[in-house]
């Protein structure tokens, strides 16, 4: 416990110092801090490339990352997002779907939130990868989906902007997710 309250500390003052350094995810926990500083730190816009938003990141414990989503989505911030894992019949709705089912159902926050599902893979390097990119100069990569492995950086425009791109290719191709007309747990 003491060594993820270390990383926490070390997450907070990279996000506070608008660090450019390059650091590194090693697990869910892990993932789970940075994501929730992602959106913490997000002012306009998130855009998410994801598998089925997996339980043991989006349902942490203590709820950090439905907490950090739920104050995003609060402050009118944009999300877009990619399921390229999702199957309504293994899947069943998460947290995380509930949440942006809810804020797309409410008025003035419907036009924030966009779904979309593929079955595309996204290489880059040679890993099939899941992304997250906040406000065009924040990014957390995953590398190895099923231990989340990642690297991220709360300061590269450049990194970002080259994911953004991606993703843009592959949302304009994906399928509608209608979250209005999904069932709720």
């Amino acid at each position: 416990m003491t060594d993820l309250k270390s990383y926490e500390r070390i997450v907070n003052e990279l996000v506070i110092n608008k660090s450019t350094d390059v650091s590194y995810t090693n697990g869910a926990e892990n993932s789970t801090i940075v994501m929730e500083n992602l959106f913490l730190a997000a002012a306009k816009e998130v855009i998410i490339l994801t598998g089925s938003f997996h339980k043991d990141v989006c349902d942490d414990v203590e709820q950090r990352f439905v907490f950090s989503l739920k104050r995003f989505l609060l402050g009118r911030g944009k999300i877009s997002v990619v399921m390229n894992d999702y199957n309504p019949v293994i899947h069943e709705p998460n947290s995380v779907l509930s949440i942006l089912r809810q804020y797309a159902c409410t008025p003035g926050y419907e036009a924030n939130i966009q779904v979309r599902t593929t079955s595309e893979e996204v290489v880059f390097g040679n890993f099939n990868v899941h992304f997250m990119v906040a406000d065009d100069s924040m990014y957390r990569l995953e590398y190895d989906t099923r231990s989340y492995l990642s690297e991220f950086c709360f300061n590269d425009a450049n990194t970002s902007n080259v994911l953004r791109q991606r993703f843009d290719l592959l949302f304009k191709a994906a399928t509608p997710f209608r979250l209005q007309e999904m069932e709720l747990a």
